[in-house]
């Protein structure tokens, strides 16, 4: 992730570990403060290849909860370089569904299904897929996260580099 002081819309705070469910949970406070604050949710973090992969786990209130997945972004100017993604993935879907997902350079296969990637589409550090998958992938050190979007079949799908 990159820190950038001139933004505007972000949450500040900070994590502490909870050896009770063995995981750090994630206070949202007005500044940059490491004490008190709301608790705001839970951030587990696994290692992929040697790298950190957070996942947000949000129960924030009735209106803001979910999970978020964070992938590294390339440095502010930089675009995110093409094959980044490569590789070959056990994906797994919320639904319970297990495929499997190829990335070479723009060329991406999910579950039996060709498509086309564009990286740094719609913004620097997203991938979007052509029709056969369509909508946008994040990438985090051998972690892929797909998430289709509204008018197909919605869908969020997680898978490990294999």
């Amino acid at each position: 992730m990159i820190y950038n002081a001139s933004c505007t819309n972000t949450e500040k705070g900070y994590i502490t570990y909870d050896a009770t469910h063995k995981a750090f949970n994630v206070f949202t406070t007005a500044s940059t403060a490491t004490s008190g604050g709301d608790l705001t949710g839970s951030m587990v973090i696994g290692l992929v290849n040697g790298a950190a992969v957070p996942l947000h786990l949000v129960r924030a209130s009735a209106a803001n909860f979910g999970m978020r997945f964070y992938a590294l972004q390339p440095n502010d100017g930089e675009e995110l370089p093409l094959g980044t993604a490569d590789g070959s993935y056990a994906m797994s879907s919320v639904s319970g569904l297990n495929s499997a997902a190829t990335a070479t350079g723009t060329d991406f296969n999910l579950a039996g299904t060709a498509a086309t990637l564009a990286y740094n589409k719609p913004l620097r550090g997203v991938v979007e897929s052509s029709a056969g998958t369509p909508d946008h992938f994040i990438f985090n050190s051998g972690v892929i996260g797909y998430v289709s979007g509204a008018g197909t079949s919605a869908g969020l799908q997680f898978g490990v580099r294999n």
